[in-house]
Order: C-alpha cells, then structure tokens, then sequence
C-alpha cells in the first residue's frame, strides 16, 4: 500500500514502476487498486518463463507496446510497457487516498520477489472542461484469410487536445481469435485493439466499445460464442492518443492471421472529447 495525501484534483494520468523478481514471469498477475477502489491489471499471466520482466518496468499508457503483444525474447527487465489494463481507467479521479500494487503467482514451480513499487501522476489545477465530438462509417468490406482491411474516417474542425477516446467496432467474424486490429491517429500514433483475443469464438467484436473505462481488458474478457463483447479496454490503451490533435484522418486496420474463417468489417467509428481549461494549461505528453 502506498498512501498519497496533498495532490490537487483531477487525475490526467498514472503510471506505475515495478521491481519484481521472478524466474517465471507467466506466473504473475499484477493489479493496482485507486483509492475509490477501481482495479486494473498490469499484466495477468504474460511474460511465458522469462526472468525477471518487471523487475524494473515503467507502466505508461503512453509506451511503445502493451505487455499483452510484447514480443518477449529473452530474461531481463522490459523498461516500459503499455499494462493489460488501461491505466487511463483511473483519468479523473482522486489521487489522495490509499492505492494498492496486488502481486500473486498463480502457479507452481517458480518464485520471486516484491522488491518495491512507486506511483507517478500528472494533475491538473482546475477541473477541465470538454468539447464532444464523434464520427461512424459503415464499411461493408469483406474480411477474407490471410487479407488486411482498412477503413479511414476523417476528423475536421473539433478541438486541438484530446482528452479521451473511445471506438466502436462492428465486425462480423467467425473465429475472433484470428483478428489483429489496430486504430492510427492522425499524428502516426497507433493502438492495438485486439492482438488475435477471443480464440475460436464467432462474432465477439461485433458490436463493440473500446475504452479504457471499460469492466476488464478484451485479453481477460468472459467470451461468449455468438455475443459480442459490449465493452472492453484494449490491448494498448486508448489515452495512449491523449494530448494530440485529433483532426485528420484516423485508421483502422483489421488483418486475418488465420486460414479458414471470414468475416466482414460493417462498420466502425469514433468518439471524443477535447479539452481546454483556463488559466492552466493541459500538461504536454512527451514521447
């Protein structure tokens, strides 16, 4: 338990940094709790039998890849790394209060040890003040074997800083497990929304929100065949685009990585808020 006293309200955002020992890193799920009691996941079950990945990890929603996708090679410490839970989860809420880092290993076999942990946070002085905007298109495109599909919409006129960002997707498929999609902001930017999840499950995407508010990860999710997942967090957080200037054109990509299944990509879209506040500014996101 960590106990923050003394910083201002809003949360802009978290991170976390780890150092977590451990011959087999795929025993570990790792969960940090707000104060108000939100839980999300930093990593649940990846890493296979590599040493040591976390001893030394920072945990930003605004790392270059997601623990669930990370192509891990090899022993030692991963310095940066997108969680399985968005931390953009805990946007806007108190930071005072206590926050919790929850270690377990779920199997046998292996051990390590909890050497220590420290939050990050960025605050603002005032509560900010949002703008809405949301853009949908219907798509139609077939999703064959082994073929990659994209889809553009085109964002003109909102405002110059985004706060926060959610997507739907509508799309038909009758293995999800083979689907890897991923959104691209204007800037280049881009997350994964699904990194092959959902295994031979039919049409789990197909009527779906994004968002890093959402009750579990989409790698975590209670699949159901035939029943579209109403909302999850994705494999790389959303407030990953939090602080560009979302005008221009965004895309979507839905690659097939299997044989024998199809689909098709119905329709997606976008929704958002930009902020403003005054007289503070937004704090800068550096990358």
């Amino acid at each position: 338990t960590l106990t923050v006293s003394s910083v201002p309200l809003p949360l802009w955002e978290v991170s976390v940094q780890t150092n977590i020992s451990h011959t087999y890193s795929g025993d570990l799920e790792v969960f940090l709790i707000s104060p108000d009691g939100t839980r999300n996941a930093l990593t649940t079950r990846n890493g296979e039998g590599y040493n040591d990945l976390f001893a030394g990890t920072f945990w930003s929603d605004h790392a270059t890849v997601g623990v669930a996708e990370a192509a891990f090679a090899g022993d030692g410490v991963w310095p940066q790394l997108i969680p399985e839970g968005a931390l953009g989860a805990f946007h806007g809420q108190a930071a005072n209060g206590d926050w919790q880092l929850v270690v377990t290993d779920v199997d046998n076999g292996a051990g390590g040890t909890f050497n220590g942990w420290s939050l990050s946070f960025n605050t603002l002085n005032e509560r900010y003040r949002t703008l809405y905007n949301a853009s949908y298109k219907s798509v139609g495109q077939p999703i064959t074997d082994y073929s990659t599909v994209t889809s553009t919409i085109t964002i003109a006129g909102a405002g110059s800083y985004l706060a926060d960002l959610t997507a739907f997707t509508a799309i038909s498929h009758t293995a999800s497990g083979d689907l890897f999609v991923m959104l691209t902001a204007p800037s280049g930017l881009t997350t994964t929304l699904t990194h092959g999840d959902g295994e031979g499950n039919d049409n789990l995407f197909n009527s779906t929100e994004w968002r890093d508010t959402a009750p579990s990860p989409v790698t975590d999710a209670a699949y159901v065949d035939g029943e579209a997942l109403s909302a999850v967090q994705p494999v790389g957080a959303m407030s990953h685009f939090v602080g560009t200037d979302p005008n221009g054109v965004w895309t979507l990509t839905v690659k097939d990585a299997l044989g024998q299944d199809t689909g098709q990509l119905k329709a997606w879209g976008i929704s958002f808020h930009t902020a403003f506040c005054a007289p503070t500014y937004l704090p800068v996101v550096t990358r």
